[in-house]
């Protein structure tokens, strides 16, 4: 039997999901449930069966909005790479070949375009995804290289995102936590004792690569 392991509270939000999809979907047929609760190290695990309860569900979908029209400078995408929702709303769509995010209104009404090409303040040379956060509901917009630039609820560039270490955990090659540390934010690849990763300086306007080699790797917990 395949399972899926998950601790309890990793899976809060799935129930919420699955009562949607029913209500779309109208009453299915409900098989038993033939997976298991255990209690391991004082957490409460769930083993799920490669089966679920309610089998394959088919949400019914009604199109009620599309933005994009040839011609209009506006809403002619050229490599659609993310697209956001952010508290009010209002929809982003990361235009990564044109090099900027287009930003409408919940009934698809343009707003504002955020950035253009370039690699200055608020300029992106490839943007690929965007978030929202921050109790200010800030912007975020992920460019090449994993550099986040911050904006505004109207759009204006506020600055950079410092990027911090990787919080990386290690286990074992039989699945045991070993110890949590923290890599380079660019890291790339891990060979044996060697880490490569590479920056972004925008200050210098220089972008180079690094390997660092770590020199307590022989004292490192193996197992």
């Amino acid at each position: 039997m395949n399972i899926a392991r998950f601790k309890t509270a990793a899976v809060l939000g799935i129930p919420a999901l699955a009562v949607g999809f029913l209500a779309f979907a109208g009453p299915p047929q409900r098989a038993d449930w033939k997976g298991q609760f255990l209690l391991e190290a004082g957490v409460r695990v769930v083993v799920n069966p490669a089966e679920s309860i309610y089998g394959q569900i088919k949400p019914d979908l009604e199109e009620e909005l599309r933005i994009g029209k040839e011609g209009d400078d506006k809403t002619q995408f050229y490599r659609v790479m993310d697209v956001g929702v952010d508290p009010s709303g209002n929809i982003y769509v990361v235009d990564a070949r044109n090099f900027r995010v287009q930003v409408f209104d919940p009934s698809g009404a343009f707003l504002r375009t955020i950035g253009r090409q370039g690699q200055g303040p608020g300029e992106f040379e490839l943007p690929s995804a965007v978030r929202f956060g921050g109790q200010a509901g800030y912007t975020h917009v992920l460019d090449r290289f994993r550099r986040v630039s911050l904006f505004d609820a109207q759009g204006i560039y506020l600055g950079p995102v410092a990027t911090e270490d990787k919080q990386v955990d290690v286990f074992s090659r039989e699945g045991r936590f070993l110890f949590r540390t923290a890599l380079p934010p660019n890291t790339c690849s891990i060979k044996g004792d060697l880490i490569y990763a590479y920056v972004v300086d925008e200050e210098q306007g220089l972008e180079y690569v690094q390997r660092f080699r770590i020199k307590n790797y022989t004292a490192l917990p193996k197992n």
